[in-house]
């Protein structure tokens, strides 16, 4: 004990944690934990998400040794492609280039897969709502929308309702002081009273909330929706959602250019009158692929907010909601802005990779080079996050 008291009262912050003390505070020591069900075991989410990370991180390694080993040579290319079909040899260079990206680099495979783990991911997506968030969900929808002077009047009901309740329990307490009403009599009628006074704490937080939006001239909007999809939460799903998304553009397009090299194809290449159409047409395949790689990462999670909680009316104010951090436009152009910022994030990661492809002409150091400048800032932000 004389140790630990030591330790406890005397010694640095790091280590008053290793003291008998400190781990007797579990309150403290637990208030920030969040195991994930993991085969009906619990595991803490952080581990999950680090075990996640470095188990992706070495499958793409291993599958791209895998898929560079495998890779046929020039003349092996040429015989397979000298046995296409003619009406397949008489299609254009885009259809080309869209066939290699797509189909003999697995792009269609990976965002079919992607969009299959999403699917089974947002399967199990639930909210669950305590008793305050019940009730600010109740009158939010009965205020929702513009303000008018039947939603005022409605306010100035409730708040005289409660303060009628109050009046009441205070005049229990002023008879038993007056001799003229027992304590226990009194007790179980103000335990009555109080279940009416359940939603009081709602209503104060939707009262204030509609006398602000009042003073801006904004539209009264339920915020819960806004709360998990941009809060603390919702942030940590985005970042989540986004080590996803550079996966999956680093799996898709770390071939585009290192292919070409690899089976000495860029040579071909630099002396075709078609060179830079070829060249225009992989960047504006590889946009496309991170476009829909960006609405299949972040969508989802959008719509299942949506469905359990609710994200309306887009036609208000972007005023109304204070965490979209806008003052201009509405709430659905407000989600246009967000989506565009998606958008681009989505091609500036696709130009890093595609940069490394072009510039490494390897396959597998591409894999690592991206990963290293795209996904582990991220996962390091995710695991710092939680």
């Amino acid at each position: 004990l004389l140790p630990g008291f030591f330790l406890q009262f005397f010694s640095s912050p790091m280590l008053k944690a290793l003291s008998l003390f400190s781990f007797g505070d579990t309150a403290a020591i637990f208030s920030d934990l969040r195991n994930l069900n993991v085969g009906e075991k619990p595991m803490n989410s952080a581990l999950v998400s680090l075990l996640v990370i470095i188990g992706t991180t070495l499958l793409c390694v291993i599958l791209s040794a895998l898929v560079y080993r495998k890779k046929a040579p020039v003349y092996e290319i040429a015989a397979k492609k000298s046995r296409v079909s003619g009406l397949q040899r008489h299609h254009g260079l885009f259809y080309h280039e869209a066939y290699k990206l797509f189909w003999m680099n697995r792009g269609l495979l990976i965002l079919l897969m992607f969009l299959g783990l999403q699917i089974w991911s947002f399967q199990s997506f639930s909210v669950h709502f305590s008793s305050y968030e019940q009730y600010y969900r109740q009158y939010s929808t009965v205020l929702s929308g513009e303000l008018t002077e039947e939603k005022e009047l409605y306010l100035q009901s409730e708040a005289e309702r409660y303060a009628e309740i109050d009046r009441k329990i205070q005049e229990q307490w002023e008879l038993v002081a007056a001799g003229e009403q027992s304590e226990d009599a009194a007790e179980v009628i103000c335990s009555q009273l109080n279940l009416q006074k359940g939603g009081e704490k709602a209503f104060a937080a939707v009262q204030e909330q509609y006398h602000s939006m009042a003073e801006i001239g904004a539209d009264y909007v339920d915020l819960t929706g806004y709360e998990r999809l941009l809060g603390k939460e919702g942030r940590y799903d985005l970042l989540a959602e986004t080590t996803k998304l550079f996966s999956v553009l680093i799996l898709g397009l770390s071939t585009v250019f290192a292919q070409e090299k690899e089976t000495k194809m860029e040579l071909l290449l630099s002396i075709s009158i078609q060179k830079k159409k070829s060249i225009r047409y992989k960047l504006l395949l590889c946009a496309v692929f991170c476009i829909i790689a960006a609405v299949i990462a972040y969508l989802p999670q959008v719509l299942a907010v949506a469905e359990h909680c609710g994200l309306g009316p887009l036609s208000s104010p972007a005023i109304s909601v204070p965490i979209l951090d806008i003052d201009f436009g509405s709430i659905g152009g407000a989600f246009a802005l967000y989506g565009t910022g998606a958008f681009f994030l989505s091609l500036l990661a696709g130009g890093c990779i595609l940069w490394f492809s072009k510039r490494l002409a390897n396959t597998v150091h591409t894999i690592v080079g991206s990963a290293a400048i795209l996904l582990l800032p991220v996962a390091s932000l995710l695991i710092l996050y939680h």
